[in-house]
């Protein structure tokens, strides 16, 4: 008997517990390879772009940015005071 055989002959609980597991072994395997890709790995914070030469951190949090720009725009969205 084959292992495609023996797969259709399982009740539907065993089909889609075992489907669910492939998918998240498929998953992990897929979002480990995506974090090793791209030099460094450190991104800006809010842009999301690759962090070239000097970075910028936020003095309230601690974030890293790419450009002064970058790091403005988050203080003011997130930091500012909201009335």
């Amino acid at each position: 008997m084959s292992y495609l055989n023996i797969f259709l002959e399982l009740s539907l609980r065993y089909k889609l517990a075992i489907v669910g597991i492939a998918l998240i072994i498929i998953g992990s395997i897929m979002a480990s390879i995506g974090k090793n890709r791209g030099g460094k790995g450190k991104a800006c914070a809010w842009c999301g772009r690759e962090i070239q030469g000097k970075e910028v951190k936020c003095s309230m949090c601690k974030d890293k940015f790419c450009s002064q720009k970058c790091m403005i725009e988050h203080k003011n969205a997130m930091h500012a005071p909201r009335y």
